[in-house]
């Protein structure tokens, strides 16, 4: 076993750098006699740390071996090592706190997990159900934090492969590299498990568990928490974002859901008196609007694609044989009942430094330079003048 296996809790050592490479992608790697850092696995990110004063910023297993990856080159001899502990703790917390909630749903309610992931912000725990309400959430929260308070024993042990059935271990399977004794994490009284990861000596270091909530993933169930000093993190992130709210709203959280359910309200009343104000403009443009050698021109520098296609639609009612071509806020919309547009699609679209499409006689999409639909208009009456 690896030194982070033996012992979790050790943060510095030293080791030799036996060999150095650097990878097709200019990235600097080195081999130790012997390390310190959790080489990424099993659902938990690398140890960070550094090798002298050079930085460590990943560590992967290559078969058999385990590489650092550095910021800088590194010249092999002896070096002074340490691990970024706030990072180590941190994963110590998430995975035992995985461990401790994976076994504590089994046993209360019948899921196995099915897979682990240890993320920057949240853990996630993949679990054999279709949906968790909230209340079951809650639940599962209270469970996780009365065997925090328990504070019991975490152990790990390595045995034979040929004693895992034997000793109920739970399992998903062992890693192709695995040989040799296996590696068993045992939460006292609650779970015996296979993994190769860093862990906390007892639950009581969790401090505390939050289940965040839960997604549907391919009719399985994800299930999200944090625990330990991200629970306290997400505490003070909350209260700041209440802070900034009650100061932008002028009232405490307990208005701030009435105020915004007042300012939906209010915000649809004014969308459909603008989406009104918007069809009665359009009327009036339309009419003003008339063709010049069979084609109508407009820009509005401030027009949604929406609105565009409302006047070219009341454009086309007015005079369904006439070209349309109308441009807003870096969109266009163009009708072309000639079907030369679509022709020349690769040309108009090059004017307009835009890309989009649909079907003939309708054009539209997104556009760099709107203002050059008058130019896309006068190329298309040069057109029209040849055939």
């Amino acid at each position: 076993m690896r030194q982070c296996q033996l012992e979790s809790y050790l943060r510095e050592s030293h080791a030799v750098v036996t060999a150095y490479l650097e990878d097709k992608n200019g990235k600097h790697w080195v081999k130790l006699d012997s390390t310190l850092f959790y080489a990424e696995a099993g659902g938990q990110p690398a140890d960070n740390g550094w090798i002298g004063n050079v930085k460590v910023i990943d560590v992967q297993r290559k078969g058999s071996e385990v590489w650092h990856q550095t910021e800088t080159p590194i010249e092999p001899k002896s070096y002074p090592i340490e691990i970024d502990w706030t990072r180590r703790f941190d994963h110590m917390q998430q995975h035992t706190g995985q461990h401790m909630l994976t076994a504590l749903i089994l046993e209360h309610f019948g899921w196995m997990t099915l897979g682990f992931q240890l993320g920057t912000d949240l853990s996630t725990i993949e679990l054999d159900t279709s949906s968790i309400d909230r209340s079951t959430c809650l639940e599962i929260e209270a469970l996780a934090n009365a065997c925090i308070v328990s504070d019991k024993a975490v152990r790990h042990q390595l045995i034979d492969r040929s004693k895992l059935e034997e000793l109920g271990v739970r399992t998903r399977g062992l890693p192709e590299y695995v040989n040799g004794p296996i590696r068993l994490i045992e939460i006292e009284n609650l779970d015996l498990n296979t993994c190769g990861g860093t862990h906390v000596e007892r639950t009581g270091e969790l401090q505390v568990c939050k289940i965040l909530g839960t997604e549907t993933i391919r009719g399985r169930t994800r299930l999200q928490f944090i625990f330990g000093g991200r629970v306290l993190q997400y505490c003070e992130s909350a209260f700041l974002h209440e802070q900034s709210l009650n100061k932008a709203i002028g009232q405490g959280r307990e208005a701030h859901v009435g105020l915004i359910e007042k300012w939906q309200l209010e915000k649809k009343i004014q969308m459909k008196a603008m989406s009104r104000l918007e069809n009665q403009l359009a009327d009036a443009i339309a009419v003003s609007l008339s063709a010049d050698q069979g084609v109508v021109d407009y820009h509005d520098p401030h027009a949604s694609l929406e609105w565009c296609v409302c006047l070219v639609r009341k454009c086309v009612d007015k005079e369904a044989d006439t070209a349309v071509f109308v441009s807003g806020k870096e969109t266009f919309v163009l009708y072309d009942p000639h079907h030369i547009v679509s022709e020349h699609r690769e040309e108009v679209l090059g004017i307009l430094n835009g890309r989009g499409g649909g079907r003939p006689p309708w054009m539209q999409g997104k556009c760099a330079r709107p203002e050059q639909i008058k130019s896309v208009a006068d190329w298309y009456r040069r057109i029209c003048a040849l055939n």
